[in-house]
């Protein structure tokens, strides 16, 4: 789904202009989520919910059509 929704530009920015930064994340923005649960610090967690999404999670939303299915 990330491919088209990144190959169609229209699709693309709507995402992009729903997050507080109005971009997408980078690939490193992920990485201390990733480095936190994998380390010896995140020994004890049985189970969490970490957002990473750039504010998304706030109410947000596009709806957009799918290729001529309404979403």
């Amino acid at each position: 789904m990330t491919e088209q929704i990144t190959s169609d530009q229209g699709w693309y920015g709507a995402y992009a202009d729903k997050t507080a930064l109005k971009r997408w994340a980078n690939a490193d923005e992920f990485a201390g989520a990733v480095v936190y649960l994998a380390s010896e610090a995140a020994s004890y967690v049985t189970g969490s919910l970490q957002l990473v999404e750039g504010d998304w999670s706030t109410g947000h939303s596009y709806r957009p059509r799918w290729r001529g299915v309404q979403a």
